[in-house]
């Protein structure tokens, strides 16, 4: 309900087309067939299922056994180049239309910012994604991890919020678009929802240390 609720706004905003990145993927793809096959109004959603993470990464929200490969697959964890080309492939056919994943840590998690995917796992992830005709979009801070998501083939990088001259030239002569985050929304304080403290100070450190991000 919220998914329709929500989406018919944005529609009245003007948006007749978006990507969901990593929403409760079972809600939005029940939102978007619906809009497809025209029994509820709303905007064509491009919707990517679960964001794919390393284990422990930044989109692990799993409390289950390791060894549970379907559960562990629904929530897009993946280690290895051969776990990650079947999450790909498993997304897909739940209903994805294209595949994002999680290259570093980010400010709503309590990992550091660094890179949480090795290069070739990023590779088996875009080659499996494009193979299936489906674009890749990377949550991605740091210049590594973005340099290293490019090299892999990634269409997108979103957030940016650390890029440098050198990885922008990289992704310029790539095609990689940037999706870049002029705010990060957190939980108003009436919600009772506080990060921890010790996120808390790595973002302030985090932001003293390397500065804004410069217009791209």
């Amino acid at each position: 309900m919220n998914a329709i609720i929500y989406s018919r706004r944005t529609l009245n905003a003007g948006f007749t087309t978006v990507r969901d990145v990593g929403s409760d993927d079972q809600s939005v793809f029940a939102a978007r067939d619906a809009f497809n096959a025209g029994r509820i109004v709303g905007p064509r959603i491009l919707a990517s299922g679960a964001a794919l993470s390393a284990t422990g990464g930044h989109a692990d929200g799993s409390t289950i056994d390791g060894d549970q490969l379907t559960a562990r697959l629904m929530d897009g964890v993946c280690d290895g180049p051969d776990e990650c080309t079947r999450a790909v492939r498993f997304q897909h056919k739940l209903g994805a239309n294209l595949i994002k994943f999680t290259a570093t840590g980010g400010f709503s998690s309590t990992q550091t910012f660094e890179q949480q995917l090795f290069f070739p796992e990023m590779k088996a992830i875009v080659e499996a994604a494009h193979q299936l005709d489906m674009k890749v979009a990377v949550h991605a801070y740091t210049p590594n991890a973005i340099a290293d998501a490019v090299k892999a083939g990634a269409d997108s990088i979103e957030h940016g919020f650390f890029v440098d001259d050198a990885t922008l030239k990289l992704m310029k002569e790539r095609g990689t678009f940037l999706v870049p985050t002029l705010a990060a929304a957190y939980p108003p304080p009436f919600l009772g929802i506080k990060d921890p403290p010790s996120v808390r100070m790595r973002n302030e450190a985090k932001a003293f240390e390397r500065g804004p991000m410069r217009a791209a």
